[in-house]
C-alpha cells in the first residue's frame, strides 16, 4: 500500500517540483527559439504514452482488488508514466538511438540538435529522481522495485540488444514491457491476474515491435516472404485461440478484453505484416 498522509504529501511535493521543473525549460537558452516545451514533449515521446495505459487496465482486470481507486491510477500514470517513463527511460533511448534516428527520424529534437546529449542525459537523471520519489511516496517499495526492474529491462534492450541483426530478439525482449505494465497495475491493486491475460499482452505487443522494425526497414530483401507472412499469422491465431480458451467468457471483463485484443491484432498482424497493407501504419511509425 502507500504510505498515507506523509506519501500524499511527498506526491504533492513531487508535482510541485515536476511544474518548477516544466516552467525551468519553458525558458529559452540563450538565442535558441526551437528550444520550448514542445520540443520537450517530443523528447519524451508524449505520442506513445498510451503504451502505459495497459497500467490502469490491469488494476481494472485483477481479481479481487483491494486497493483501487480512478486517483490511484492517475498518480500511478503521472509518476510512472509522464515522470519516470516519459522523462528518464524514453530520454535515455533517444540518446542510445541517436545514430538510428539521424538517419531514420531526423525530426526528433536530439538529430536536430535542439538539445546537446549532455542536456538530454541531465534531463533524464532528474526524471529518475522525481520518479523514484513520487514512486516510493506512492506504494513505497513495491514501485521501486518495479521502477527499477523496467530501468534494467531498458538499459539491457539499449546497449546490448540494439546491435543485433535480426530484430526478433530485441522486439521479443522489449515485449516484455507490456505484460510487466499490466502487472505492475494489478500489484498496485493488490489483485491478480490470469496468465493467459499475460501471454495475449505480450503476443500483442510483441507483434507490435516486429510490425515497427518491418516498416522501418527500407532494403527490401529483407522483408519477410509471403509464405513466412501466412505462416506467422497462423502460429498467431493458433497460440491467441489457445491462450483465449483459457479465460472465463462469461466475464463480461474477459469479453472486452479480448475485443481490444483481437481488434489489436488485426492491425498490428494482419495490416502490419502484410505487404500489401502496411503503407497503413507506415506514417504513423515514422512520428
Amino acid at each position: 500500500g502507500g504510505l498515507g498522509a506523509f506519501g500524499r504529501g511527498m506526491m504533492l511535493m513531487t508535482l510541485a517540483c515536476v511544474l518548477l521543473h516544466v516552467a525551468a525549460f519553458l525558458t529559452r537558452y540563450g538565442d535558441d527559439e526551437q528550444l520550448t516545451l514542445a520540443t520537450y514533449l517530443s523528447l519524451c515521446r508524449c505520442k506513445i504514452q498510451l503504451n502505459n495505459l495497459i497500467i490502469p487496465l490491469g488494476m481494472l482486470l485483477c481479481n479481487d482488488p483491494k486497493h483501487q481507486s480512478a486517483l490511484d491510477a492517475v498518480e500511478l500514470l503521472v509518476s510512472f508514466g509522464v515522470i519516470f517513463y516519459g522523462g528518464c527511460v524514453y530520454v535515455m533511448n533517444a540518446v542510445s538511438d541517436l545514430e538510428d534516428d539521424i538517419r531514420e527520424k531526423p525530426h526528433r529534437p536530439l538529430p536536430k540538435r535542439i538539445f546537446t546529449v549532455d542536456h538530454a542525459k541531465s534531463f533524464a537523471v532528474l526524471n529518475f529522481a522525481l520518479g523514484m520519489i513520487s514512486g516510493a511516496a506512492l506504494n513505497g517499495m513495491l514501485a521501486l522495485c518495479f521502477y527499477s526492474l523496467f530501468l534494467l529491462l531498458n538499459l539491457a534492450y539499449s546497449f546490448a540488444l540494439r546491435g543485433w541483426s535480426s530484430p526478433v530478439v530485441p522486439c521479443a525482449f522489449v515485449g516484455l514491457t507490456a505484460p510487466l505494465r499490466l502487472c505492475m497495475g494489478a500489484a498496485f491493486a493488490q489483485g491478480t491476474l490470469p496468465m493467459a491475460c499475460y501471454v495475449l499482452t505480450y503476443m500483442v505487443y510483441l507483434a507490435m515491435h516486429l510490425q515497427r522494425k518491418l516498416v522501418m526497414q527500407r532494403d527490401a530483401t529483407k522483408q519477410p516472404t509471403s509464405a513466412a507472412t501466412v505462416s506467422l499469422i497462423v502460429v498467431y491465431a493458433m497460440l491467441s485461440i489457445t491462450a483465449a480458451w483459457q479465460l472465463d467468457w462469461s466475464d463480461s471483463r474477459w469479453r472486452w478484453f479480448l475485443a481490444l485484443y483481437f481488434a489489436s491484432s488485426i492491425n498490428y498482424v494482419v495490416l502490419g505484416l502484410t505487404p500489401q497493407t502496411r503503407f497503413i501504419v507506415a506514417a504513423q511509425v515514422q512520428t
